[in-house]
């Protein structure tokens, strides 16, 4: 089991898919605070003018005022060849959505952890299950293939005793019935196995061409304080995965009320650029630079009551992620509550099985050691076997059930991946 875990956690491919999530947040983080740092251009541009553009200037300007009047003159307005080059720099002064959602970044990428979380103990629980399901189909296959042999050898010996005339036709008959009535079930046991073997390759994201082999086996362990109710939901408010990043999510609304909140506040942001241009007919430019620094203080006074609506639209995202939350924690308490009965039910099931199986044992003993003195019947054997079967059958039904139940509550109380040691 634990290295089926280990494997599904590496390979499951909705596990891989959840992991990129979060390292989608990781670069949300990254691009944030981006926001918050210098930001510096580079621009390079080159002209060559077909055709110079020109000014109309009027013509008493440059030939006095003896010139007519309301007559232009076109001057060239620039060369063959000019470059622009610019070097700009800016840098955030104040401005409280930014730092606000550089805060709001990190705990953003806290959900996507917690979520990752809460994945990883969804494949856990998920890989614990079709495991399981796998070794209740295999063992019950081998009980009937036992069952069967049984059957066989009982079969063997009527056929013998009817050879020799100590057995009548109808036992002889009824022997060999209980036979072939039989083997259909262990063909489906068999078919059901390889189903489930099929299902736990899936899970573990491995190719249905794989061979695997399962070496646990359907063994009861009860759990320690089984009947620990008050710890069981204490442990669930602070570690379920789901839980916890409602929390999480609880806080990011929150930060997104302040981010909004900002649009009211006036940005300042400190800029300088320096340029640097050139013109010329050839290739032998002229140039000049020049620079400047300033500071740009920006203030929103009106905007369609865009901001109003944001804030408000946070606001009501905090109080429907509140009501998950107590939904949420009304719930696990009744999931943990009905999972420790089915755990107690489940395991008065084993015990009480235990005893069963002794006595189905003892009573197939019987019917064979009767029959076999000529006391007993056929049918007590059938019947004895069958008792046997199913009380064996119903046993393993029961710790598979137990087992179930124990991963759903690892899983309800955050715990399930440090079982299986991947934390």
């Amino acid at each position: 089991m634990k290295e089926a875990v280990k494997y599904a956690i590496e390979h499951n491919h909705d596990l891989r898919g959840s992991q990129l999530d979060v390292e989608k947040a990781e670069s949300t983080v990254k691009e944030t605070f981006g926001g918050a740092l210098p930001k510096l251009d580079f621009n390079f541009q080159y002209n060559r003018n077909i055709k110079v553009p020109v000014l109309f200037l009027p013509a008493q300007i440059l030939q006095g005022p003896n010139a007519e009047q309301g007559t232009f003159i076109a001057l060239p307005a620039g060369a063959d060849n000019s470059f622009n080059s610019s070097f700009q720099l800016s840098q955030t002064i104040f401005n409280s959505a930014v730092f606000t959602a550089m805060g709001s970044a990190k705990k953003f990428l806290d959900v996507a952890r917690e979520v990752q979380k809460s994945k990883t103990q969804k494949t856990i629980l998920n890989v614990q299950r079709t495991y399981y399901t796998a070794l209740l189909a295999k063992e019950s296959s081998q009980l009937l293939k036992q069952s069967l042999e049984n059957t066989e050898e009982n079969f063997r010996n009527v056929k013998a005793l009817y050879t020799n005339g100590a057995a009548g036709e109808f036992d002889a008959i009824r022997s060999e019935v209980a036979v072939e009535n039989l083997r259909p079930s262990v063909l489906d046991a068999e078919s059901r196995y390889s189903d489930a073997l099929n299902a736990l390759k899936v899970a573990l994201g491995l190719p249905l061409e794989e061979n695997i082999v399962l070496t646990d086996s359907l063994i009861f362990t009860p759990l320690e304080q089984a009947n620990n109710q008050g710890q069981f939901i204490s442990t669930a408010m602070e570690s379920n995965n789901d839980l916890k990043t409602l929390k999480l999510q609880q806080l990011v609304n929150n930060d997104a009320v302040e981010v909004y909140k900002a649009e009211y506040l006036p940005t300042v942001n400190f800029f300088g650029n320096y340029i640097y241009q050139g013109q010329s007919n050839t290739f032998n430019f002229l140039s000049a630079g020049q620079s400047s620094i300033g500071l740009q203080v920006q203030l929103n006074l009106f905007n369609g009551f865009r901001s109003d609506a944001r804030v408000e639209k946070a606001k009501l995202d905090i109080q429907q992620t509140n009501e998950s939350y107590q939904s949420l924690n009304l719930l696990l308490k009744q999931q943990i509550y009905s999972v420790l009965n089915q755990l107690e039910t489940a395991r008065k099931r084993i015990n009480a099985q235990g005893r069963t199986i002794q006595q189905a044992q003892r009573g197939y003993e019987i019917a064979k050691s009767r029959y076999s003195t000529g006391v007993g019947t056929q049918l007590e054997i059938n019947d004895a076997e069958l008792a046997l079967r199913q009380a064996k059958l119903n046993r393993i039904q029961a710790v598979y059930d137990y087992q179930i139940a124990l991963g759903n509550l690892h899983q309800l109380t955050g715990t399930l991946d440090k079982e299986y040691g991947v934390r």
